[in-house]
């Protein structure tokens, strides 16, 4: 750490956490541990969720709803924030993803996956 800062949230002792991402490659996401996840994912929790979501073309987003996102209104506790990684840029969401976010109580963030 640079000298004469210090992370107040950081706490050795505690385990890290239970799942850590490596890289995000052309294959998908692999974790620390080797786990290669072929598809889109949902990391909630300290859990992983392997998620059918379409893919993003020409920043299109066909076959989007919010029943893409139904995994969110039955976890508890609900994220105060969902970060979506869109592919190798951002692309923002159709104004109905965010709205439908917002009325289960989850700001939205988009950025490129690999930020993300």
């Amino acid at each position: 750490m640079a000298a004469g800062l210090t992370n107040i949230l950081e706490d050795r002792d505690a385990p890290p956490p239970p799942v850590q991402v490596k890289r995000i490659t052309d294959d998908g996401v692999e974790l620390m541990d080797g786990l290669l996840l072929p598809s889109s994912c949902i990391f909630l929790n300290g859990r992983v969720f392997l998620w059918d979501a379409p893919d993003l073309k020409d920043g299109k987003w066909d076959g989007w709803s919010k029943d893409r996102l139904a995994i969110f209104e039955a976890v508890v506790p609900k994220p105060e924030i969902l970060l979506l990684g869109t592919g190798t840029s951002a692309t923002l969401p159709p104004p109905g993803i965010r709205q439908y976010l917002s009325s289960i109580g989850i700001s939205l963030d988009v950025m490129d996956a690999v930020s993300s």
